[in-house]
């Protein structure tokens, strides 16, 4: 599924890139190039200011306070999220990071945003850099984890049952087979 998101997100983007070209050249009976160069900028610039908002308003929802513009990538601005690091964690699945200057900032994705987690510092040791990641991760889905530990022992429970709902029955059938 994590990977349908990531190509929801690239799809998504790269048509959004495409059509305002295709569609003045296409639909719009040939305009001169110069048009078709400013109607598609007034375009992308639309999509600048609805995805500020679009922002803003996610930050606000969802923190309170408005976050910082580079934090949540809607799928307008996917060339930004191209160059990030697949990394994986068994019990959550995809995560992407991307390094600058020692820092090393780890990013979920959904269909419509790339949104970032936290940022963790990176000195050189890829073992600390995991760690660091693994315990952030950890405490961030602390209890998404839980409850997928919980689900996996309640159906290892229900699997490992032998079925029988009381001990007669058990004693039965036990007999049943013997004879």
């Amino acid at each position: 599924m994590r990977k349908m998101k990531r190509f929801i997100y690239i799809l998504l983007g790269v048509i959004s890139t495409i059509a305002p070209i295709l569609y003045f050249t296409l639909f719009k009976n040939l305009l001169p190039i110069g048009e078709i160069i400013g109607w598609s900028s007034v375009i992308y610039l639309s999509y600048f200011l609805v995805s500020l908002l679009w922002i803003l308003f996610y930050g606000l929802i969802k923190d309170g306070e408005p976050p910082n513009p580079t934090y949540n990538i809607p799928f307008f601005f996917w060339p930004f999220a191209l160059g990030r690091k697949k990394v994986y964690y068994s019990d959550l699945g995809h995560f992407y990071i991307s390094f600058k200057d020692g820092e090393v900032n780890v990013y979920r994705q959904t269909s419509f945003m790339s949104n970032f987690l936290f940022s963790v510092y990176f000195g050189g040791n890829l073992d600390i850099l995991v760690a660091d990641i693994k315990r952030h991760l950890d405490d961030i889905y602390h209890k998404e984890l839980e409850q997928m530990r919980t689900k996996r022992e309640l159906k290892n429970t229900l699997k490992n049952w032998d079925g029988y709902i009381d001990k007669q029955s058990k004693r039965d059938d036990r007999l049943n087979q013997i004879l």
